[in-house]
């Protein structure tokens, strides 16, 4: 289980149970692997939908569930030699070189989230892992992931590609950072493994207005994986003062 402290509540990731203390601290649970219970009452339960691998799997059993096109991009990058590496975060300068990377990514797909180091990355440092698909130096791809260790979980929380050098001689497109972006899944999935984390969370799948998978869980699927739902728990005090918030917003 994770836990974060925010100014006036906290947040539980992959918790099994609720306490009393849960509710009088204002506990939301994100992820929530217990069973029902009489303190449900105190939540309103919004449902959640995501793709997971099993890495107590041998890795080419995990590699053959992936479709034949994501196996041959990989293999494709891997011999125009895309490499593996990890980002650390040690300083300022660092994460702010993150925070640019994904934010220039988020605009260039015209996605609302965006990143901030207070509220996505110092709340989580003690738990995050970066990882990076680079191709002669430069970073093709980058992977943000909030580890849990005590329950041996990899949560997949930014994902970000593209290329950002202003002359771009290296000869590569944007298939080559696709191609570079599923080579970096699979060798995270190896990475962690290889740390003896047993589960690796793709981070959500959603569905568009017809109830089909969205264009990023089709993308995700590529991967195989086992579909759970696994729903987020909202104290229903904070949620009542977020309800009350976006009515003044409208009104002002």
């Amino acid at each position: 289980m994770i836990e974060i402290k925010n100014k006036y509540f906290k947040t539980k990731y992959y918790a099994r149970n609720i306490t009393i203390k849960d509710i009088f601290s204002l506990t939301n649970f994100n992820q929530f692997k217990g069973g029902k219970s009489v303190l449900d009452f105190f939540y309103k339960r919004k449902k959640y939908f995501t793709k997971v691998i099993d890495l107590t799997r041998d890795i080419e059993e995990i590699r053959k569930d992936f479709s034949s096109t994501v196996r041959n991009e990989i293999n494709r990058a891997e011999k125009d030699g895309v490499r593996f590496s990890l980002y650390s975060i040690h300083n300022q300068n660092l994460i702010d070189d993150y925070i640019i990377y994904y934010n220039t990514f988020a605009e260039s797909k015209n996605l609302h989230f965006r990143l901030s180091a207070q509220e996505h990355i110092e709340p989580f440092k003690e738990n995050l892992i970066v990882t990076q698909a680079l191709y002669n130096g430069h970073i093709c791809a980058m992977h943000g992931h909030i580890v849990d260790h005590q329950e041996k979980i990899v949560y997949l929380a930014h994902s970000s590609s593209h290329f950002r050098v202003k002359n771009n001689n290296l000869g590569v497109d944007k298939n080559f950072i696709g191609r570079a972006n599923r080579f970096l899944h699979f060798k995270d999935f190896q990475y962690f493994k290889s740390l003896g984390f047993v589960l690796f969370d793709m981070g959500g799948y959603g569905f568009d207005e017809n109830g089909e998978p969205s264009s990023i869980s089709r993308f995700k699927d590529g991967f195989g994986g086992i579909l759970v739902q696994e729903d987020h728990l909202e104290h229903r005090f904070l949620n009542f003062i977020r309800s009350v918030k976006n009515i003044i917003k409208k009104r002002v």
